[in-house]
């Protein structure tokens, strides 16, 4: 099911691809607490709908060394310059569960996401990526 969201998606982003198009490499993460992998190499393509609202799928490896395809909504209607601020939301496999969220901020081409700690499942958790706009 997953997997079809981000193909539909995917499928909207290519057929409305626009200056405001950004290939997004995933590289770091850091978690407060535990044992997981930080080095998250993936990549991606997100489309800035308009000022606030932009739309973002690709793919790569997670914290727990699994594959993860997602399907993510950004939301950041707090801007000051080019720092942009707002939460994410969205589908990701890979997980206990395919819901993902946090809160993110832009700095130019630089997202950094923070997913607060869910007991049981996963610490507070920081990720890093860089946009290359196309």
């Amino acid at each position: 099911m997953i997997k079809k969201l981000i193909l539909i998606a995917a499928t909207l982003i290519a057929t409305s691809v626009s200056a405001q198009t950004t290939v997004q490499l995933h590289g770091l993460s850091w978690h407060k607490t535990g044992t997981f992998n930080e080095r998250n190499y993936g990549i991606g393509i997100r489309n800035q709908i308009n000022q606030d609202l932009a739309f973002q799928v690709g793919y790569y490896r997670n914290s727990v060394n699994k594959d993860t395809f997602y399907s993510v909504i950004n939301y950041t209607p707090l801007t000051v310059g080019p720092v942009a601020v707002g939460v994410f939301g969205g589908f990701a496999s890979g997980y206990k569960s395919p819901l993902v969220g946090g809160a993110m901020v832009n700095i130019g081409y630089v997202t950094v996401r923070i997913i607060p700690e869910i007991r049981n499942v996963t610490p507070l958790t920081v990720g890093l990526e860089v946009g290359i706009p196309f």
